[in-house]
């Protein structure tokens, strides 16, 4: 099972630029010199993320093994807005998501083959909470999560001698409600809206020569 929480407090402005000419100041007193305008945000963060896992593992039969898992994650995000309202309010939103796995796996002789069905969960990040396209404090209650669903197929083993190995593997991901930035007008503050869906798939082979116990050579396309 994994624990984590951290707080954070987030002070934001606009940024009216540099005094005078920007080539004649000195790097280090960039950040000194920054003319900062109205301040945009001012609150406290705090993420609590749980998340317990479990993997069962069976074997059939000599050299078959099948692997059945499962993680739930819960995160809770937490805002205290001390700039919009009244400036003391806590803000709470949750987000949750059951991803189960599948693998079954073979090996006959010096081969290993594999099979992966698999699902994911991510969260947006604070920062891509608290940039509300309103402008308003907190975080935004129309950002969701990502999910993922994956499958690999996959090999390894001894080619002709034991000194000469391959390993391959193809997948296909599908992500769906992707996290994709966008800006409004001329404004130069970056939003996040759940837009979408992506498809990724590709292949990989990698070619392993090793004559001697101190030398090795690897040939690798994806």
């Amino acid at each position: 099972m994994d624990l984590e929480t951290v707080s954070d407090e987030r002070l934001e402005s606009t940024n009216l630029g540099l005094p005078g000419d920007p080539g004649q100041i000195s790097p280090r007193n960039i950040f000194a010199l920054i003319q900062r305008g109205a301040v945009s945000s001012d609150q406290r963060e705090r993420v609590t993320s749980l998340g317990p896992f479990a993997e069962l593992v069976w074997q059939p039969r000599d050299n078959w093994s099948v692997t059945l898992g499962a993680r739930y994650d819960h995160f809770t995000f937490e805002v205290k807005d001390h700039l919009h309202g009244d400036g003391g309010d806590w803000d709470k939103r949750t987000m949750e998501q059951l991803s189960p796995m599948l693998a079954i796996s073979h090996q006959f002789s010096d081969w290993f083959v594999y099979a992966t069905l698999a699902t994911g969960f991510q969260t947006p990040t604070t920062s891509e909470l608290g940039n509300r396209p309103d402008g308003g404090g907190g975080f935004d209650p129309d950002l969701g999560p990502e999910s993922t669903r994956s499958l690999e197929l996959g090999l390894r083993g001894k080619l002709l001698t034991r000194s000469l190995s391959l390993q391959g593997a193809t997948f296909s991901t599908r992500s769906k409600d992707m996290l994709s930035p966008f800006q409004n007008g001329d404004d130069d503050l970056v939003f996040f809206r759940n837009a979408g869906r992506v498809d990724r798939e590709g292949a990989e082979l990698a070619l392993n020569w090793l004559p001697t116990s101190t030398f090795e050579a690897v040939l690798a396309a994806s």
